[in-house]
C-alpha cells in the first residue's frame, strides 16, 4: 500500500512538472529578432586574381523580415585608384527586396536578389601590378531604415488602491508573448508597467526592453558614442503625453538596459478602471557590414 502511495505520488509530481514545463514554453513564445541582411557570391570574385582579370562582385541580399525592404549597397577597396579595379570612394547602388514569406509548418522563409557590381555587364579589373601588391580587401556594407509597432493591453486605473478589489494591476510585467509586433531587428522583449498615485494624479512609468538581432548593427551618429534611436509612445484611448529618457535629443539603445518612459494621466471620471492599448513606435537606421579578402596570383620572373 504504502509503495503504491508512493508511486501515484512521483507520477502526479512527474504530471506537474511536465505541465509545467509545457506551460512555461508556451509563455516563452514571442517574436524573434529578423533581419535583411547579404553574403558574398562564391567566386564573385573568386579567391585569387591575376592581373588585367576580369571580374565581379556578386552579393546575394536576403530578406527575412515582413515586409518590402528598401537597401542601400556600396562596396569599396583599399587599393589605390592607380591599379583600377574596385574604386576606395565607392560603388553603390539603391535596390529594394520583397518580404519573407511563410513556407509549410509556419516556417519564415527569406526573400532574396543578386546585385552585381559595377553592374551585370561591366566587371573591374585590377592593371599595372608589382610584386609590393600581394591582395585587396574588398568591404561591402547595406543599409536600410525600419520603423515598426509594437502594441499590448494594459491596465488603467486612477487609483492604485483600488486594485485589490478588481482584477486590474497598478504595476505589470508584460512578457514578449503578450506583445504584439512583427519580426524586426529590434523587437520588444519586456515592458515593466506601473501607475503610481502621487499629489493627487496618477503618473503611468514604463520600463521597455528590447531584444536585437545577433547580426548588424545600428547605424550611429557622427561624432555620437551612443546607439540612438527614435521611440513614441502612445495609449490608443488615454490622453498621456509620455516622455522618455533621451540623450542628443533621441533614445539611447544598449542591450540589457531599459528605456525609460513616463507620462501623467488624464481621466474625465474618477475613479476609472479599463484596459487601453499601449503603443511603442521604434525608428532607427540599420546597416550590415561584410568584408572579403582577394589574392592577386602574380608570376614573377627574375632576369638571368
Amino acid at each position: 500500500m504504502v509503495e503504491k502511495i508512493g508511486v501515484i505520488f512521483f507520477l502526479v509530481i512527474g504530471l506537474l512538472v511536465i505541465s509545467s514545463c509545457d506551460q512555461s514554453s508556451q509563455e516563452g513564445l514571442g517574436v524573434s529578432p529578423k533581419v535583411l541582411d547579404f553574403e558574398f557570391l562564391e567566386d564573385y570574385p573568386q579567391e585569387d586574381l591575376s592581373e588585367d582579370e576580369e571580374f565581379q562582385v556578386g552579393l546575394k541580399v536576403f530578406n527575412e523580415l515582413p515586409v518590402k525592404a528598401e537597401f542601400d549597397l556600396c562596396i569599396k577597396g583599399d587599393r589605390s585608384a592607380y591599379y583600377g579595379g574596385v574604386p576606395v570612394a565607392e560603388d553603390c547602388i539603391s535596390e529594394y527586396v520583397d518580404e519573407a514569406y511563410e513556407g509549410s509548418g509556419g516556417t519564415i522563409i527569406p526573400s532574396e536578389k543578386i546585385v552585381y557590381f559595377p553592374s551585370e555587364m561591366a566587371t573591374y579589373s585590377y592593371h599595372d601590378l608589382d610584386d609590393s601588391v600581394g591582395d585587396v580587401s574588398i568591404r561591402a556594407e547595406m543599409t536600410f531604415s525600419i520603423n515598426s509597432l509594437s502594441s499590448v493591453d494594459v491596465c488603467i486605473l486612477d487609483n492604485p488602491n483600488l486594485q485589490e478589489d478588481i482584477d486590474c494591476d497598478a504595476d505589470e510585467i508584460l512578457g514578449n508573448s503578450r506583445i504584439q509586433q512583427k519580426a524586426f531587428p529590434l523587437v520588444v522583449s519586456k515592458i515593466e508597467k506601473d501607475i503610481k498615485r502621487i499629489a493627487g494624479s496618477s503618473k503611468i512609468d514604463l520600463k521597455i526592453y528590447l531584444d536585437k538581432a545577433s547580426t548588424g548593427g545600428i547605424i550611429r551618429e557622427e561624432d555620437s558614442q551612443f546607439d540612438l534611436i527614435d521611440v513614441h509612445v502612445f495609449l490608443s484611448g488615454t490622453p498621456a503625453e509620455f516622455v522618455c529618457k533621451k540623450r542628443e535629443g533621441r533614445v539611447v539603445f544598449m542591450e540589457g538596459d531599459p528605456i525609460e518612459c513616463t507620462a501623467d494621466l488624464e481621466f474625465d471620471e474618477s475613479p476609472i478602471i479599463y484596459k487601453d492599448n499601449l503603443n511603442i513606435n521604434l525608428g532607427y537606421k540599420y546597416k550590415s557590414v561584410k568584408s572579403k579578402k582577394i589574392v592577386f596570383n602574380i608570376d614573377w620572373w627574375e632576369d638571368q
